[in-house]
């Protein structure tokens, strides 16, 4: 098989018994764009069922740029969107970059990394924040939606005249994505609404579907049309990059991610191999997370997983409740209790766990891991573990991969068969 790719870079040769059944996913499909910059420009020339990004904003807007943290060429894409705006003639001092903090980034400073590619002269006159849910002076209160729940969203967003949100398009059941209005809600929310959001309960797909839909009733109450979207690549490449109005770009983007990232395998195996790819940005427990849950999808009612990837960074407050529990139920509903921000990424390590063995091969500490009950192991030592069993599944990117077992319908459009 070709060689297994994972963090920036990274490779490794996998090797099975001769007899295994070995089945891997051929994801994602499609070209990666050569100059993402030119493709960027293009889209907002041409946006989907919108006017061209020059021309829909008016020299006195106040425009926010808003963009999380975990975007693919996120400078270059804000770098293409702050050129648009000063070709429309908005005045750099009335744009705002709007980012949060990175998970899984190992220094401080990443949102000045937003604007590297820009003049010092452009540069200097912009406006850069860096949004902090629990600064209550920071956040105003939009409304109500039908529930009603109180909305509360960055300041900067709630005073603009024209916003353009950046995000990353991801199936539809991805864990943790909550529709093309992600990228403004509940990310630039208060700290309570982002707990609710990464509550153990998002993991049941009902629950994460009533919430996709709150996130989008809060777009309509903020009026927000315009968005530029990108279809991910394998670790930090981009396949497309989709500008326009939110519906127009949903509907094109949701045909281009399936087309990319949909992988239905025709038996379960005991092994699921998945590689978390990118850099730092990526390399995150969410993103693990993320892995584990599109592995069990496909593994063996008791099946085992490894996890390739470069992560660093530290374990937030659910998953230390998690370590060294003797009962990983009880941590659970402690971890539900207690709410704490990492409490998505937690529940889908404690379910993983209850379901078979995980190894990791990381830059995290390994008595850490160990407590947490996982099974730290260097990359050189991947193939020893995948020989030991009779059929495996490869997932690369799993951060972005749609996995699915044809013998359990979806109701989606017949994906591609995977390679075995």
């Amino acid at each position: 098989m070709p060689a297994f790719r994972y963090g920036t870079g990274n490779s490794l040769e996998l090797e099975f018994d001769s007899d295994a059944r070995v089945t891997i996913c051929d994801a994602p499909r499609g070209k990666p764009l050569d100059d993402v910059a030119e493709a960027t420009r293009k889209a907002l020339n041409q946006p989907l069922a919108f006017p061209a990004l020059a021309q829909s904003v008016l020299p006195g807007d106040r425009v926010v740029v808003a963009v999380p943290g975990n975007v693919p060429q996120a400078a270059t894409l804000v770098t293409v969107v702050v050129n648009k705006l000063l070709e429309g003639g908005v005045d750099p001092a009335n744009i705002t970059v709007l980012t949060t903090a990175v998970s899984g980034a190992r220094t401080g400073d990443e949102p000045l990394d937003l604007l590297a590619d820009l003049p010092d002269e452009v540069r200097s006159g912009l406006t850069i924040k860096r949004h902090d849910p629990r600064d209550r002076d920071s956040l105003s209160y939009l409304a109500a939606t039908e529930d009603a729940t109180a909305v509360y969203l960055h300041r900067a967003l709630h005073e603009a005249d024209f916003v353009v949100s950046i995000g990353v398009l991801r199936a539809a059941e991805a864990s943790g994505y909550f529709g093309i209005y992600s990228s403004i809600y509940p990310t630039f929310s208060d700290a309570a609404t982002l707990a609710r959001f990464r509550a153990t309960a998002v993991a049941q797909p009902a629950e994460q579907r009533r919430l996709a839909q709150q996130a989008g009733e809060v777009g309509w109450l903020l009026g927000t049309r315009f968005t530029l979207q990108v279809v991910p690549g394998a670790e930090d490449e981009v396949l497309a990059v989709l500008a326009g109005d939110v519906d127009a770009v949903l509907a094109a983007g949701q045909q281009a991610v399936q087309d990319a990232w949909h992988c239905e395998v025709s038996s379960r195996a005991g092994l699921v191999v998945v590689g978390i790819g990118g850099n730092a940005s990526q390399q995150s427990w969410e993103n693990v997370g993320r892995a584990l849950q599109v592995a069990g999808r496909v593994a063996a009612g008791n099946g085992d997983v490894i996890i390739c990837s470069d992560l660093a960074e530290p374990l937030g407050v659910g998953l230390d409740i998690l370590t060294g529990a003797e009962n990983i139920m009880v941590a659970l509903r402690e971890i539900d209790r207690a709410k704490p921000a990492d409490s998505l990424a937690a529940t889908q390590v404690g379910a993983a766990l209850e379901r078979g063995r995980i190894y990791l091969v990381s830059d995290a500490p390994r008595g850490q891991l160990e407590d947490l009950g996982i099974h730290p192991i260097d990359a050189d030592d991947v193939s020893r573990v995948t020989a030991r069993y009779d059929s495996c599944i490869v997932l690369s990117n799993a951060q972005y991969v749609d996995a699915s077992y044809a013998g359990e319908s979806s109701g989606k459009p017949k994906p591609r068969r995977s390679r075995t």
